[in-house]
């Protein structure tokens, strides 16, 4: 496990092209709901609950997936990358302006931002820098252009759906995770194992084929990533962690809706699936990459 009391602090100056960022989201704030509904420049209902959805979303995806580490717990919320883009391109001028910028996936689309003015954002505690360990001569090239090609690509727009589907999926991937759990108890583990791994594979399989309709934060950078067909972001979905809470009352008889049994000896484990539909912590835990340091917030 990482001692997060020994990481170092960074600088913008220690960052390089490639460099994975895991945001921290600060502690959750009940006050923030009510600053939602008082707000006046959030017009209507339709806009406050869309707002308020906003807000929790950010704890949605970290409640539901706590991580390998519950001693040292993080709000891990976001993901983007760090790379070299053309800022001017929404500008419309006529000179490129190619700078160093924090790429990420937000409700307005792919964009990009600069570092201070993220560190900067209420929404933000701390940053934490991971770095892709196996690189080789050709990794900032490769992986820059594969930047670049997402960055550029005006029309992608950011999936609500798919970043609440990760929450979701969370209590799928975990051994004890609730929703697991609940086809465990149903079927088999075996069962359940067959299930998850069938959901992952189309999942995926979907995701190659319409990348643009599954924009997230960290599916974009594992997307990056995978795209480059060299550097693709290894996770282990099957991580234990507790259970997200269901009401005791939450029934639901999963066996009529597919009664079957699966072998022991069945070679369902030998699968493979190419992760991108990933968290921001299944990325920060990856065996690919390793947390060299972080930024914290700041005034």
């Amino acid at each position: 496990m990482i001692d997060f009391d020994k990481l170092p602090q960074l600088q913008e100056s220690d960052l390089q092209i490639g460099d994975i960022l895991i945001y921290e989201y600060p502690p959750f704030d009940p006050n923030r709901l009510a600053e939602i509904i008082e707000d006046p420049k959030i017009e209507g209902w339709y806009n406050k609950m869309m707002a308020y959805a906003w807000y929790l979303i950010h704890f949605a995806i970290p409640w539901c997936d706590p991580g390998k580490d519950r001693t040292h717990y993080k709000r891990f919320y976001h993901a983007a990358v760090w790379g070299n883009v053309d800022i001017s391109r929404d500008t419309k001028s006529p000179d490129a302006d190619f700078q160093n910028r924090i790429v990420e996936a937000g409700p307005g689309g792919t964009l990009q931002d600069s570092l201070d003015k993220s560190l900067k954002s209420r929404g933000v505690q701390n940053i934490y820098v991971c770095r892709y360990k196996d690189r080789d001569a050709d990794f900032l090239y490769k992986i820059n252009e594969q930047i670049r090609k997402f960055y550029n690509d005006t029309d992608l727009e950011y999936s609500y759906e798919t970043a609440w589907l990760l929450s979701v999926m969370c209590s799928l991937r975990y051994k004890d995770g609730t929703l697991r759990e609940m086809l465990e108890e149903h079927f088999s583990k075996e069962t359940a194992l067959v299930i998850v791994l069938m959901i992952r594979m189309l999942i995926n399989h979907y995701q190659e084929k319409h990348q643009d309709k599954m924009i997230a934060c960290s599916t974009l950078v594992a997307m990056i990533f995978y795209d480059t067909e060299k550097y693709e972001i290894q996770v282990d979905p099957f991580e234990a962690n507790t259970p997200i809470n269901i009401p005791p009352d939450f029934e639901m008889d999963l066996s009529q809706l597919m009664p079957m049994s699966i072998e022991k000896d069945e070679p369902y484990e030998k699968m493979e699936v190419g992760e991108v539909f990933v968290t921001p912590r299944q990325l920060f835990e990856s065996s690919s990459v390793e947390c060299i340091g972080y930024m914290h917030h700041r005034d």
